[in-house]
C-alpha cells in the first residue's frame, strides 16, 4: 500500500489537466476522469480510489505548504484512534495573507455545533485530512451540498468522537472575492 499517491479528479476542467497528466509515468498518480457532478462527487470518486488509508484534499486554487503531508501524518501515526483531523491554514485574499489558526483540541459533536455557531473554528476543505474508512463510514460528501458541504461533513464525522484541530498550519487558501459571490448565490441543497 503506497503511503502517498496523488488522485487527480479531473471534473470536466478546461485547463490543460488532462493533457498535463497525459505525459506523468508515475504509479502514484492515479488520474480520474468524470463527467462533471460538481466538487462533492469528485472528492467522493477520489476517496473511493484512494488505496492509502489517509486521504486529504487539494482544491485547484489552493497549495500545500512545504511538508505539509509529512506533518499531517505524524499526527496520525501518533494516535491510531484519530480519524479527521483540521489543520490551520494561511487565507490569501487579494493578496492579503491571514494566518488562520485553530487550537490544539478534540472536538466531540456538540463542542463542533457550538464552534460552528460562534464561528470560532476556522475550516478549509484543502486543510482536512481524515482516514479513509471513517469518510467511507459516513457516506462521504453529500452530493446534494451546494455549500458548506466540509461544515456538513465534519458535523457527521464528529458523532464518531474522533476528530481534533491542530495549530499547525498546513495550506495557502487562495479566496478570490468573485467565487464568494458565486458560492453564497448558490442554494444549499441541490
Amino acid at each position: 500500500m503506497p503511503r502517498f499517491e496523488h488522485i487527480v479528479v479531473d471534473d470536466g476542467s478546461t485547463d490543460g489537466t488532462a493533457a498535463a497528466l497525459a505525459g506523468i509515468r508515475d504509479p502514484r498518480l492515479v488520474s480520474v476522469g468524470a463527467k462533471w457532478r460538481g466538487a462533492n462527487a469528485a472528492r467522493n470518486a477520489g476517496i473511493e480510489r484512494a488505496r492509502a488509508p489517509i486521504v486529504t484534499f487539494l482544491d485547484s486554487d489552493d497549495v500545500y505548504l512545504p511538508h505539509r503531508l509529512e506533518r499531517t501524518l505524524t499526527w496520525f501515526d501518533a494516535d491510531p484512534a484519530l480519524e479527521v483531523l483540521i489543520s490551520s491554514y494561511v487565507s490569501l485574499k487579494g493578496g492579503h495573507a491571514t494566518n488562520c489558526i485553530n487550537r490544539d483540541a478534540f472536538l466531540n459533536s456538540a463542542t463542533l455545533e457550538r464552534t460552528l455557531v460562534a464561528e470560532t473554528i476556522l475550516i478549509a476543505g484543502s486543510a482536512i485530512t481524515a482516514r479513509r474508512e471513517a469518510l467511507l463510514a459516513i457516506g462521504g460528501y453529500d452530493s446534494d451540498i451546494a455549500r458548506m458541504q466540509d461544515r456538513e461533513l465534519l458535523l457527521r464525522a464528529s458523532a464518531r468522537n474522533c476528530l481534533r484541530t491542530s495549530t499547525g498550519r498546513s495550506t495557502i487558501r487562495r479566496i478570490r472575492f468573485r467565487d464568494v459571490a458565486t458560492a453564497m448565490s448558490k442554494p444549499m441543497r441541490t
